[in-house]
């Protein structure tokens, strides 16, 4: 049976056509734009790991996605992702007083989770999505550290290596992985545009 789009692929799509397209730039230059307070992703940013694996609140839109496949001990096969999805709702620094109620929205919070038996033919998926409210979601400028209730991936130095933690659990279904890499980060596009 075929199904539509999961809910939290068809809100960032809204999300990503709200934020403005194409990409506005400054008269006979380079210089970006912003979109009504949004920094626009244009080619020229200076990328610097571990740091850019962390939020990035100037921009309206953002994600952390990881997918992969698996093998268990008996040689079963498994395909999972998961992906966390960050949606501002106020652009930082609009000289508005800052908000000291813990309740403040300032993001939306989507997470999905699913996970493929291949060999069952068995497809499990499952989504959250949070306002951040009382520290249940949110993200680390600091590095990686991005959460939604006990979803969550975080990253951190070992041994001169940048490590990643990603854990997922719903209804019976559990994944909890350590990703080492094998090599550096790869800038996707023109200028990771």
């Amino acid at each position: 049976m075929r199904r539509g789009l999961p809910a939290a692929a068809a809100l960032l799509l809204c999300a990503g056509l709200a934020a403005g397209w194409p990409p506005a730039r400054a008269a006979g230059g380079t210089a970006p734009l912003r979109a009504k307070g949004w920094r626009l992703a244009l080619p020229g940013y200076a990328y610097r790991f571990p740091r850019d694996h962390g939020a990035h609140p100037a921009f309206r839109t953002e994600w952390w996605y990881y997918s992969g496949r698996l093998r268990g001990e008996a040689g079963e096969r498994y395909a999972f992702m998961l992906t966390f999805f960050r949606t501002g709702l106020r652009p930082p620094g609009r000289g508005d007083p800052p908000r000291k109620s813990r309740w403040a929205l300032r993001d939306l919070y989507i997470a999905h989770f699913s996970l493929l038996d291949v060999g069952a033919g068995r497809h499990r998926y499952f989504e959250r999505f949070s306002r951040g409210a009382l520290g249940e979601a949110g993200t680390s400028r600091e590095g990686l550290r991005v959460w939604l209730r006990r979803w969550r991936a975080e990253g951190r130095m070992e041994e001169g290596r940048y490590v990643q933690e990603i854990f997922a659990e719903a209804k019976g279904v559990r994944l909890r992985l350590r990703l080492d890499p094998q090599k550096g980060p790869v800038i996707h596009g023109k200028g990771g545009v």
